[in-house]
């Protein structure tokens, strides 16, 4: 992976972290088709931005000579655009045993393509393997946050969980947060939590012909007149 970074730099010196993930997430291939684990969160899915994204894999296997043959052709990412929902309190006994769960709905005005979206949540529990979290998108694509484990027998969340599942989407609209408690006998309440979008979309190299030769990327800039 660092060696295939590497390379990018090497094609386009304003290659960054930011700038590098969303190459990796144009890029990157499915691999292992099949897998529908529990952790995989329902397996290969595909965005409302048309991004395909699994949980255990990310957006996949990474193509060195796609990556390459893309980081040429564009000259960075926009300036990072965030929105959040602030600190949210809730205050609310989660149901014991019920796949329902409690739901909360905010939203976001900003209408940027999303990057990655932070979730921070506070939870009083005793087990706290048995909880699950999901977050819906306005355009209705739901992606897991935490998954249930009988081994976590650990107490209490209070965790920034990451997701990429929505990279591409638009976050304008109304966003469900559902929190539920699938193992019957320990109770817990949902304190509170704060959504934080990130948002930016690559910058086209207007002036650049690339060409593919022999394994290399070759660039070519059009002199200007």
């Amino acid at each position: 992976m660092v060696g295939i970074v590497a390379l990018g730099k090497q094609v386009q010196p304003a290659l960054d972290v930011r700038f590098a993930k969303h190459l990796l997430a144009r890029t990157s291939r499915v691999v292992d088709t099949t897998d529908n684990s529990l952790q995989s969160d329902g397996g290969w899915r595909t965005n409302a931005a048309g991004f395909t994204f699994n949980q255990n894999y990310g957006f996949g296997l990474v193509d060195a000579d796609a990556f390459t043959a893309e980081a040429v052709k564009y000259t960075g990412v926009t300036p990072l655009i965030t929105e959040s929902t602030g600190l949210t309190v809730v205050g609310v006994v989660i149901p014991d045993e019920d796949t329902t769960g409690v739901t909360r709905t905010f939203s976001m005005s900003e209408s940027v393509s999303l990057e990655e979206v932070l979730v921070s949540l506070d939870i009083t529990h005793g087990y706290r393997g048995d909880l699950e979290a999901y977050l819906t998108s306005p355009s209705g694509y739901t992606s897991r946050l935490m998954v249930r484990s009988t081994s976590d027998n650990l107490n209490n969340i209070d965790w920034t969980y990451t997701t990429n599942a929505f990279w591409g989407e638009d976050p304008a609209g109304l966003w469900s947060l559902n929190v539920r408690d699938i193992f019957a006998n320990d109770v817990g309440t949902w304190n509170s939590y704060a959504v934080t979008t990130y948002m930016g979309t690559l910058v086209p190299e207007p002036a650049t012909v690339c060409l593919l030769l022999m394994g290399s990327v070759m660039v070519i800039r059009r002199r200007r007149r």
